[in-house]
């Protein structure tokens, strides 16, 4: 059976995953920042590229937009398989 693992793009993942937890209980598990990428961007270095909570029993990906937000594009839905031959 497919685990679905939705991936949110916001303007401020960070305050996104804290209301998330504080609403629904759970934990954010890890935050990578563009600062940690090989080659960083000193322009974007404090936004979120990879933030991983779980709450509710559910593992919500996000990261920080590197550009402008527009209705339905904040959101990606990604089925996780045991196997490839599942998938």
């Amino acid at each position: 059976m497919a685990t679905l693992k939705p991936f949110l793009i916001s303007e401020d993942s960070r305050a996104q995953a804290d209301f998330y937890v504080g609403a629904l209980g759970g934990t954010i598990n890890s935050v990578m920042t563009h600062a940690q990428a090989p080659e960083p961007n000193d322009a974007i270095k404090d936004k979120v590229m990879h933030l991983c909570l779980e709450a509710a029993g559910v593992t919500i990906f996000m990261a920080d937009s590197l550009g402008p937000l527009t209705h339905g594009n904040g959101i990606s839905l990604n089925l996780e398989f045991e196997s490839a031959a599942e998938g």
